[in-house]
């Protein structure tokens, strides 16, 4: 994507950075989509880190969970991705929402430019 596209559209310059950067971290968002379907759960269990909070105060964090109800709501497991944390299907649909409109704008940013 050109940069004087964005800046034509758009008289602000912050408001192009941000654009970027949220499409920067959609496709971060799309990656974390796309882990779940292409390696094993049990590859995912000895990468990921266990939460510090768990294995310093015994306690879970805010987060604890999220990464097993990704997993599981990729496999279309709804009750046992809520079971490991109740806003793992609502983040999972919203993750999906977001990639797919980063993908529509950028799309439709790159046809608007052709013509």
């Amino acid at each position: 994507m050109d940069a004087k596209l964005w800046t034509r559209w758009y008289s602000r310059p912050w408001l192009a950075a941000a654009i970027y950067l949220w499409l920067a971290l959609s496709v971060g968002g799309g990656l974390l989509l796309a882990i779940p379907a292409t390696v094993p759960a049990s590859w995912i269990e000895r990468t990921v880190p266990r939460c510090e909070r768990v294995v310093r105060e015994a306690r879970p964090c805010a987060a604890c969970g999220l990464t097993r109800a990704f997993y599981a709501m990729s496999r279309g497991e709804v009750e046992s991705a809520r079971a490991y944390h109740s806003l793992g299907p609502p983040l999972y649909a919203a993750d999906w929402c977001n990639a797919l409109a980063a993908a529509a704008f950028a799309v439709f940013t790159v046809i608007r430019g052709r013509s």
